[in-house]
């Protein structure tokens, strides 16, 4: 509900100039381990939206939700990131950013993450830009009473922005 809460005063506020709403898909790599063993890698897609704000010319900050498609099963992650943005011409930024947030996976095994990601921002025109990158999360997602838990989550996306002025 706090989640649904923060979604509402975000889009709410898309009024204002600087904020933004995005979207991405990619291929998320999920590494899993039991103990120091590492059993399996899965690789999958995924879906990414987001709400954000520019805080000024080189700070942002969104909340998003990222649907990952699993081959035995979803997985859902909630969270919030903050990116800082250098600018390397007019139309170029490159962007380094932390996350945290939750996820939880549909045979109901769930937990934190946290992580962050980089990339680079194109800007097609004043409310248009492209967006790539990377991202990596660590978690503290775990199979009870297996010692099976997953170690790292990585996602390679492209994706675009509107930015309402």
């Amino acid at each position: 509900m706090k989640f649904f809460s923060l979604v509402v005063l975000l889009v709410s506020s898309l009024i204002a100039s600087n904020a933004y709403v995005g979207i991405d898909a990619g291929s998320t790599r999920i590494s899993i381990d039991q103990g120091s063993t590492h059993l399996k890698t899965t690789n999958s897609g995924s879906q990414t939206a987001k709400v954000g704000y520019y805080l000024n010319e080189n700070n942002r900050i969104a909340i998003f939700y990222q649907h990952i498609n699993i081959s035995d099963g979803n997985g859902n992650s909630y969270g919030a990131n903050y990116d800082y943005l250098f600018l390397i011409n007019e139309k170029i930024k490159l962007f380094i950013g932390a996350s945290a947030g939750y996820t939880k996976l549909s045979d109901g095994v769930e937990g934190l993450i946290y992580g962050g990601e980089s990339g680079l921002t194109y800007e097609i025109n004043e409310n248009f830009s492209l967006e790539a990158g990377y991202r990596v999360y660590k978690t503290n997602v775990e199979y009870s009473h297996t010692n099976i838990k997953i170690d790292n989550m990585q996602n390679w996306f492209a994706g675009i922005n509107y930015k309402f002025n």
